[in-house]
């Protein structure tokens, strides 16, 4: 059940914004809906984990500040802009971790993949430029298409780019993952 809890507070609140969008076609409702999902699901991940993980509290924080925007003044414009935000937001934590000569990544999944410290900024700076690129891709799509592609876009076309990037990025994950039997012979 752990496991499951943050992509379910994750996702839930995206396909409900979709969901209400496809069968209302109100984004101010839509907006509302994802507001409160989102912290709910920050809600349920502290009840399960007993501790809210940073990024997800960051991204309420977000999508609080946007979708309030959005519903006080009934202009979609603040809510369209929020994934460009988040992701410069998270593409500037990275890069700040590489200046200061850190690769951030490793704090968030060090429990499940083990590292060099160089192997983790490489891979954070990889992610960096993926969140800009997501960032511009955003502006692109927002500005350019309907309001309705957009909303189809947000709820799936991020997801399928975040999942082709993950993959893209195996061949590095395998060439640098340090496997238990290796640390355990040289630590002998």
């Amino acid at each position: 059940m752990k496991k499951a809890v943050k992509p379910i507070a994750e996702y839930v609140p995206i396909i409900l914004f979709y969901s209400i969008y496809k069968f209302y076609g109100d984004l101010i409702l839509a907006t509302i809906v994802l507001v409160y999902t989102t912290v709910l699901g920050l809600s349920f991940t502290y009840l399960i984990l007993k501790k809210v993980p940073l990024m997800p509290l960051i991204l309420a924080v977000i999508v609080s500040f946007f979708g309030g925007l959005t519903v006080y003044s009934g202009d979609g414009i603040f809510i369209k802009i929020k994934p460009t935000v988040v992701n410069l937001v998270f593409a500037s934590i990275l890069l700040t971790g590489i200046y200061k000569g850190k690769g951030f990544l490793k704090y968030i999944f060090k429990s499940a993949i083990v590292m060099s410290d160089e192997a983790w900024k490489i891979l954070s700076f990889r992610f960096a430029f993926f969140f800009i690129f997501l960032a511009c891709l955003n502006e692109v799509v927002w500005r350019n298409f309907t309001e309705e592609f957009w909303v189809s876009f947000r709820a799936f076309g991020f997801s399928a780019a975040t999942i082709l990037f993950i993959i893209s990025q195996a061949p590095f994950l395998h060439k640098n993952i340090i496997e238990e039997e290796k640390n355990d012979e040289n630590n002998i």
